[in-house]
């Protein structure tokens, strides 16, 4: 927690987009799938953002009828945030929560690992734009624990009829001097989540030199950004 809150100290924001992510845009429509029988009008669905920072995607988010909770450790993003986008976010210490008057946009402060999720899950969407990636690779199993609880049921061992657009990068970790995204490969995929979700790669895109991402990695081969749509797994599968 204490690198990402330097960085925000010293503006080192280098993940950041200063644009709704096009990858976002251009998949939504795969959980807007479920939702023809139930409109949002009607039944607003829940989005999670997990490590939200400032990203511009809450706000379209919630332009297109979308409830939002998320996910930050560093107050400043937080508030960086609030600012930018005139949400109106009030702190309550008590839960240690972020929200809106019309409570349309929640935000937890504090580790991803040890959100009391119960209290508000479950979530019928999930948007990781960079969550997975960011995080050391020794703590990913933690990970995997938080996300099942974001969609699970509470006081249950089942799971709501979730939806989960995950970005990810995959390349030759031996060749990375970087401290940028951190690789997902197929096999780390099936570690985090073939137990409990069906895996569909939407997407692989192939980074050209001199792109962010490969700035960030200091890579020196081949990088692709995959995007994946993961639901669960019924009982007998």
């Amino acid at each position: 927690m204490e690198k990402w809150e330097t960085r925000w100290n010293e503006n080192k924001l280098r993940w950041h987009k200063d644009a709704i992510d096009p990858l976002l845009i251009k998949h939504l429509g795969k959980l807007h799938e479920k939702d023809k029988d139930d409109p949002i009008s009607t039944s607003p669905k829940k989005f999670f953002v997990p490590l939200c920072g400032k990203t511009l995607d809450i706000a379209y988010i919630l332009s297109l009828g979308y409830h939002v909770f998320a996910v930050e450790g560093v107050r400043k993003a937080v508030d960086t945030l609030n600012t930018e986008n005139n949400f109106g976010l009030e702190f309550h210490e008590q839960d240690s929560i972020f929200k809106t008057l019309d409570g349309k946009l929640q935000i937890y402060l504090g580790d991803l690992f040890t959100c009391p999720f119960e209290k508000w899950a479950p979530f019928d969407y999930v948007w990781d734009k960079g969550s997975l990636t960011a995080i050391d690779e020794e703590s990913r199993q933690k990970y995997k624990i938080s996300m099942q609880k974001s969609v699970q049921i509470p006081g249950s061992n089942d799971y709501h009829n979730f939806k989960y657009l995950l970005r990810t990068v995959i390349y030759d970790k031996s060749k990375s001097e970087g401290m940028g995204p951190k690789c997902v490969s197929e096999t780390d995929m099936n570690d985090l989540y073939g137990d409990w979700t069906n895996i569909t790669l939407l997407e692989s895109v192939k980074l050209p030199e001199g792109h962010i991402l490969r700035r960030n990695i200091n890579i020196g081969s081949v990088c692709h950004e995959n995007i994946y749509l993961l639901s669960p797994k019924s009982i007998n599968e």
